[in-house]
């Protein structure tokens, strides 16, 4: 009998609106100022499930600086960029800031859905218990290692859905590469800022893609990743072991007596040099393959060396000039 009395309790309750809870997030301003400046605004509003809108007018109110136009494509393709300390807190500005992503413009907009009352019963039952506000970031995806192979008309509609830093990461290539194949096979790619005008639903059209009368396909091959370091044998690393633990600090002279072997033949050199040029009878020639004198600098070089050298040698190493 009880069990009766709820389910139409329950079926009954169902048949009201069901109001949606908006999701409100917390930051404290140093933490929503990282955010801002690891990701752009694109990538953010959507993974707040937010708008562009509502997140500026948010930072504003808090003081928070955001990168400017172009930003994220200066770091793509390794220029300087500058970042801009997070300022004071202003006054008024209390923390935590919220973000709800619920509420635009002071006012609230209330979401209804109705539902039926069987189905509504069964989601009830089956609900899971609500997800962290930050879940646990998923393992990233592993770098391929074969070519991808594609037409024009593929790379083009790929350039125009995916931010080209993110879409060069499939392919294992760095976004400068995959710009220059684009540009290599006359393939328009969105513009700077395209991609955080397409946020908040402003983004141009696209550049329509000339044709071409090559029907070759693309083919990107990876980047190789850097071969892995040397592993020195065991009887090296002994021998570099004992060489530090007996090495002392060795004193550069004031002047250079007894030079090393190398360190001599750079002067011998430098002094035929002179001499060739000195026995030279046409003027512009022996202007030009005259070698300018040692500077102080190019002579404390030489000390340095000569030392170092010597000290190498000493701990049973041998120091020879390459070509």
């Amino acid at each position: 009998m009880f069990d009766t009395i709820l389910l139409a309790s329950l079926v009954e309750h169902t048949r009201q609106p069901l109001r949606l809870i908006s999701m409100e997030h917390r930051f404290t301003r140093q933490e929503l100022y990282d955010r801002v400046w690891s990701k752009p605004m694109s990538h953010l509003v959507t993974e707040l499930g937010t708008t562009a809108a509502i997140l500026s007018t948010l930072l504003r109110r808090a003081d928070i600086p955001t990168p400017s136009s172009g930003h994220w494509m200066r770091k793509e393709f390794g220029k300087p960029i500058e970042q801009p300390p997070l300022p004071p807190t202003p006054s008024g500005c209390v923390e935590p800031l919220v973000l709800d992503t619920e509420k635009q413009g002071g006012r609230r907009k209330s979401k209804h859905v109705t539902a039926d009352p069987a189905t509504a019963l069964g989601v009830a039952q089956k609900t899971p218990m609500a997800e962290p506000e930050n879940p646990v970031q998923t393992t990233p995806k592993p770098r391929p290692t074969q070519p991808t192979t594609m037409t024009r008309e593929e790379l083009y509609n790929a350039v125009w859905t995916t931010p080209m830093s993110r879409l060069a990461e499939e392919y294992g290539i760095s976004g400068n590469g995959l710009a220059k194949i684009c540009d290599r096979e006359d393939i328009p790619y969105p513009p700077r800022g395209y991609w955080a005008q397409h946020a908040v639903g402003k983004a141009p059209k696209r550049t329509p893609l000339p044709k071409s009368s090559s029907a070759r396909s693309i083919t990107i091959r990876p980047t190789p990743l850097p071969p892995p370091p040397i592993e020195l044998p065991s009887e090296v690393k002994q021998q570099a072991d004992r060489a530090r633990a007996s090495a002392s600090a060795f004193v550069v002279p004031e002047r250079l007596l007894r030079p090393h072997a190398v360190i001599a033949s750079w002067l011998a050199e430098h002094e035929e040099k002179k001499r060739q040029a000195r026995n030279e009878r046409d003027p512009w020639v022996r202007n030009l393959y005259r070698p300018s004198e040692f500077t102080e600098t190019d002579r404390r070089k030489h000390r340095i060396l000569d030392s170092l050298f010597k000290a190498i040698e000493r701990q049973g190493g041998k120091v020879v000039r390459g070509e």
